[in-house]
């Protein structure tokens, strides 16, 4: 155990290390990433880590590589493509205390629920890229009006499928270590993302339904 936690503090700090130098994550982040990801390999070693690393390695190259094609959209709603440690912890804090509580108490229903929120936070974060990347049929989801690409709430087609895959890309990675269950898993991973991604986007657009209201007001 002792090893483990140290490999695991190896591992996350020389991890937040390389993000930030690939500019993935700002200092604060990294060091956010480190400190999680030597939480969650710590405590949970490689089945709980690889899923991790599948939601934030796709997803920093997706989001580096949407910023170089579309930089005119991304600075219009993101101030900076480098996640800072407010997201990084956002993103991944409940994570940690997932392993946490597994560790005390080891129900294996815990583990699902890690995987279903990393499933929802990966299909939100892909489904943004993609949707910017692709915007020419962008639509708020409360409304259907079309939108700018970036808008808080708006969905499209493309966007939509994109974080289906990204759902499927944590389902991939969670579900090797529970071959007797895999259609129960798979079922619940890939809705707990699709579900989540909805969920996110209906708030998004009252959010922005509101900062419209605002405008018009003043």
């Amino acid at each position: 155990m002792t090893f483990q936690f140290i490999a695991g503090m190896f591992f996350g700090l020389s991890a937040g290390f390389i993000s930030y130098r690939l500019r993935f994550l700002s200092r604060s982040g990294a060091f956010a990433a480190g400190v999680l990801g030597t939480l969650i390999f710590g405590l949970g070693g490689w089945r709980w880590t690889i899923p991790m690393l599948g939601f934030f390695l796709p997803s920093s190259f997706l989001s580096r590589f949407v910023q170089v094609r579309r930089s005119n959209i991304v600075e219009l709603f993101e101030k900076d493509s480098k996640r800072d440690a407010m997201q990084v912890l956002v993103n991944g804090g409940m994570g940690g205390i997932f392993v946490i509580l597994w560790k005390c108490f080891a129900q294996e229903t815990l583990y699902l629920g890690y995987l279903g929120l990393l499933s929802a936070v990966t299909a939100d974060t892909w489904s943004t890229e993609i949707g910017i990347l692709f915007s020419s049929r962008t639509m708020l989801i409360t409304t259907l009006k079309k939108v700018e690409a970036g808008t808080s709430g708006a969905i499209s087609v493309l966007g939509t499928l994109g974080g289906f895959i990204g759902s499927v890309c944590i389902a991939f990675c969670g579900l090797p270590w529970e071959s007797d269950s895999l259609m129960v898993y798979g079922a619940a991973i890939l809705s707990a993302g699709v579900l989540g991604n909805i969920i996110d986007s209906f708030l998004g657009a009252m959010v922005q339904s509101n900062i419209d209201v605002l405008a018009a007001i003043a």
